[in-house]
């Protein structure tokens, strides 16, 4: 499914912290607005359809859903201390050059401006890793 047409079920509250509809106040009570551009957002809990925030007295915007779940992804990775890396696999060549593996961090920084660029995330641990979020498109070679 198309993330335009997902429900979007997670609103930035006045602590600028993410919300998710299971836990907001029903119909504005709730203080959310729209994590791509700031617009309020009613919580619509419904008896058919999921509980999801909906757009108050504004278009419906776009990339709503694809910005909450980058917020999201970023919080997981500020949160946790542990990522697991893919294995590195080589074209031609049956077993990995390296397996996967649990990659251990002490810390992590988001929107990180690095030489040309800024980095969605970078974790520090044994080594600084560069850590670019994909929810509908891929990163550019470079």
């Amino acid at each position: 499914m198309p993330a335009r047409r997902l429900p979007l079920i997670v609103g930035i509250g006045e602590d600028q912290r993410l919300v998710p509809v299971r836990r907001a106040a029903r119909g504005l009570k709730c203080i959310c607005v729209r994590p791509s551009c700031g617009a309020r957002l009613p919580v619509k809990r419904e008896k058919i359809n999921a509980h999801h925030f909906a757009h108050h007295q504004a278009e419906e915007c776009p990339g709503a859903v694809e910005t909450a779940l980058h917020r999201f992804a970023k919080a997981v990775i500020q949160h946790h201390r542990e990522l697991i890396l893919p294995p590195v696999i080589v074209r031609g060549i049956e077993k990995p050059l390296r397996p996967a593996r649990a990659y251990p961090y002490r810390r992590s920084g988001a929107e990180v401006p690095l030489k040309g660029f800024v980095a969605d995330m970078v974790i520090y641990g044994l080594l600084k890793l560069v850590v670019e979020i994909k929810v509908t498109h891929g990163v550019e070679p470079y």
